[in-house]
């Protein structure tokens, strides 16, 4: 388990190539000091990780983390209803899952109308459809309509959307879509 110093480099430039064992051992030591815990801390030193491929030159790691949520929420609109998703003042939506049309087994909040058979038929994107209009807001209000997630099923069955979000920091969040603000959208 070693890492090589590429040469050719000044000092302030040099770079390490770091070994499948290395990277192994530098995740195991995040997983062990990070893993279920609120927050972390855990020690780099080139003792830790097999040694110092390059004496002399600053090093640093750069760990990236999601953490898990411990409380979801879900919300269910049956068709042509709206649907508000809202956090505290402090906190924005952050979208788990989506799911538009119907499935079988989970229709129960919107039944369908009398002699109407169960079928199973959901569109593919609610979840990034969802993400576009909500992600990274405090509130927001979703219709749960063909105009804006489609028509999936049949024209005399009930669709409904059933949105998976929890709340969570501003700063936590990953702004993927550059149009959110902090503002209290």
């Amino acid at each position: 388990m070693a890492a090589t110093c590429l040469p050719g480099r000044p000092p302030e430039r040099a770079t390490a190539d770091l070994n499948d064992g290395i990277q192994y051992s530098l995740l195991q030591t995040v997983v062990e000091a990070c893993q279920k815990k609120r927050q972390c801390k855990f020690q780099t030193s080139p003792k830790t990780f097999g040694g110092d491929p390059c004496p002399g030159v600053r090093k640093y790691v750069e760990v990236a983390y999601k953490c898990r949520p411990y409380e979801f929420r879900s919300k269910v609109a049956c068709e042509n209803d709206v649907v508000p998703l809202k956090c505290n003042p402090n906190s924005r939506i952050a979208v788990y899952s989506a799911s538009y049309g119907r499935t079988e087994y989970e229709s129960i909040q919107c039944p369908q109308p009398q002699g109407v058979p169960e079928e199973t038929c959901l569109v593919s994107y609610a979840t990034e459809t969802v993400m576009n209009i909500c992600h990274g807001k405090r509130r927001c209000t979703l219709s749960a309509d063909p105009a804006t997630f489609g028509n999936p099923c049949k024209p005399e069955s009930r669709m409904y959307l059933k949105v998976v979000y929890t709340c969570g920091k501003y700063l936590a969040l990953k702004v993927k879509f550059p149009s959110v603000s902090r503002s209290s959208k």
